[in-house]
């Protein structure tokens, strides 16, 4: 198998992110880090490593393994998780450097509302903690939250797979 669906849906899932992160900023930048655009935009990544898999599985001759899966859905969400990062890293290094403390505002008064929808006191170390914590977006964080993508990413595309994998018949 070559590389083409990866690449492809890759840059389909990255470039889509960015774009659509880049609405919600435009309209208000706190909305960047609202909770419900911070996990719908995983649903591109999904619709795109889905397709890959799909597209590849439609070109296998024979067979077509677990493995033969995982690749392209994989390989989508690496590229698609590298265009992120550096899509964050630009807004929060070059475009706008105030986004640390407006994603510190954000997560503050998210955390607030958690805390008095379920009665919780001991949110308020967490939320302490919280204001004292670096939120830039640097290399360190950036490999950091890397490595953990790639582990969400392998069990996503793991799962995905196991639902388009074809085998040979006997």
């Amino acid at each position: 198998m070559d590389n083409r669906y990866i690449i492809q849906y890759g840059l389909y899932a990255g470039a889509g992110t960015a774009v659509y992160l880049l609405v919600f900023y435009l309209i208000d930048p706190p909305l960047l880090f609202h909770v419900v655009v911070q996990w719908s935009y995983r649903l591109i990544f999904i619709v795109c490593m889905a397709a890959a898999a799909l597209a590849a599985r439609r070109n296998a001759e024979g067979s077509f393994t677990f493995r033969q899966a995982v690749r392209p859905a994989f390989g989508v969400y690496v590229l698609a998780s590298l265009i992120y990062l550096a899509f964050f890293y630009v807004m929060f290094n070059y475009v706008n450097p105030q986004l640390p403390e407006i994603q510190r505002e954000v997560l503050m008064e998210q955390s607030r509302w958690v805390a008095q929808k379920l009665g919780m006191n001991e949110m308020q170390d967490a939320m302490e903690q919280l204001k004292a914590e670096d939120l830039r977006v640097n290399f360190r964080n950036s490999t950091l939250d890397f490595m953990w993508r790639l582990i969400f990413g392998f069990i996503l595309s793991a799962i995905m797979a196991l639902f388009i994998k074809r085998e040979r018949s006997r």
